[in-house]
């Protein structure tokens, strides 16, 4: 984001398409850290509740995790009331 400026929604291709080899709580904060705004998990998978706590669990303990959710949602709400008003 820092550099190349971009502002808006960035999210991941399907987490279980067995395309990142790390496990799905590793994967969780290499994305936080990216400040990437959506993972996709499209299939019913133990990793979507696996993935849901670890983002909780990380968003709850670390202040800079917690920052980084706050954007993340500021630039979700954007880009709805871009297209959905």
């Amino acid at each position: 984001r820092d550099q190349m400026g971009y502002q808006g929604v960035v999210m991941t291709d399907d987490l279980d398409m067995k395309a990142v080899k790390h496990d799905i709580k590793t994967s969780i904060r290499q994305i936080l850290n990216a400040d990437i705004d959506i993972a996709m998990i499209c299939h019913k998978s133990p990793a979507i509740e696996t993935a849901f706590n670890e983002i909780v669990k990380l968003i709850t303990t670390y202040e800079e995790f917690y920052r980084k959710a706050s954007e993340s949602l500021q630039r979700i709400d954007a880009l709805k009331k871009k297209y959905l008003v």
